[in-house]
């Protein structure tokens, strides 16, 4: 539309340039290869921080094509939820609904992913706190009473307050996977249940109805903030995107067009390229991105999940 005004071409890349991957909108991503550019920085790595009192630890870190690639496929997601009408609700059903955040597990952990997959299998949400303590029928009161907080932490009572008393039969709970992605979304359909013996060792159960589940779609496509750490909170509802539950009446869901995502390499040839894409030279061929015929996945040395390239993910090498 304007490929003769520069000025015009340079506001619109500003607009689309992501700056940070933190609940970003943008849809490219700009690095420059250089001698001691790695396929940890590109890809992913072990990264050292410090603590606030100085203590030094080792975590993953995902690289700036990874980052730009989960983005990419996570809008896809979303787009395809869209498109198949999966999430729609009334515009009176969405101006009385109440939506709810909540963790299910630590993701980082085995025994965060067993009690989320125990959940997603069983129709349930479930939280930690509280081992052994019956709250069947009682009020807010009562519960922080039950939760001795020397042995529970001050947030202990109140989240399973949110849990047991303020989330109602009804309400809605995005079920987070990190600050900046969800996984589910639910509707509650059950009163609190307290269940010792669930295989997963956690006590406090509520049922629910999926609406989708294992997909993991960007928070921004649904809200205009972050999401926070607590394990269980009331989302805001001036910070809920409408179009993303609301949908009109129509016979057909409506086609949705598709989103790209583009990284630009500058002075591509002075980084090892073999050295920093590595497995991802055979990966990003247009015949070997996801969902195609002869798409190929690997599993990335550090973090030991599967990877894919989206076909909706270009690269651009400039020098």
């Amino acid at each position: 539309e304007h490929m003769e005004n520069r000025e015009k071409m340079q506001t619109r890349f500003n607009e689309l340039l992501i700056k940070e991957w933190e609940n970003t909108a943008g849809q490219i991503a700009f690095c420059t290869f250089h001698q001691s550019f790695s396929y940890e920085d590109f890809v992913e790595g072990i990264k050292p921080y410090s603590t606030d009192d100085k203590k030094v630890y080792y975590d993953i870190e995902d690289g700036v094509f990874k980052s730009i690639c989960r983005h990419a496929e996570a809008t896809k997601n979303a787009q395809s939820i869209a498109s198949q009408n999966l999430v729609s609700i009334s515009e009176n059903e969405f101006n009385r609904a109440v939506f709810y955040k909540i963790s299910l597990g630590d993701t980082s952990k085995a025994e965060g992913t067993d009690v989320y997959n125990y959940s997603i299998n069983n129709n349930v949400i479930t939280i930690g706190f509280g081992e052994g303590i019956d709250l069947t029928g009682k009020n807010e009161e009562q519960v922080n009473e039950a939760i001795d907080s020397h042995f529970h932490g001050p947030y202990a009572a109140q989240a399973l307050n949110y849990f047991k008393n303020y989330l109602q039969v009804g309400n809605y709970v995005v079920v987070s996977n990190g600050n900046h992605y969800i996984r589910a979304l639910g509707k509650v359909i059950g009163e609190y249940k307290f269940s010792p013996d669930a295989e997963i060792g956690w006590d406090h159960f509520r049922e629910v109805e999926w609406i989708f589940k294992n997909v993991e779609i960007p928070v921004n496509e649904f809200y205009r903030k972050n999401l926070s750490q607590q394990t269980i909170y009331k989302l805001k509802k001036e910070y809920i995107i409408p179009e993303f539950f609301v949908k009109a009446d129509q016979v057909a869901p409506s086609p949705v067009e598709r989103k790209n995502f583009v990284i630009i390499i500058d002075e591509i040839n002075r980084g090892n390229v073999s050295s920093i894409f590595g497995e991802l030279i055979t990966l990003i061929e247009p015949t070997k991105r996801a969902g195609r015929p002869e798409a190929l996945e690997v599993l990335l040395p550090y973090s030991k999940k599967r990877f894919t390239v989206p076909d909706n993910v270009y690269i651009i090498g400039t020098m």
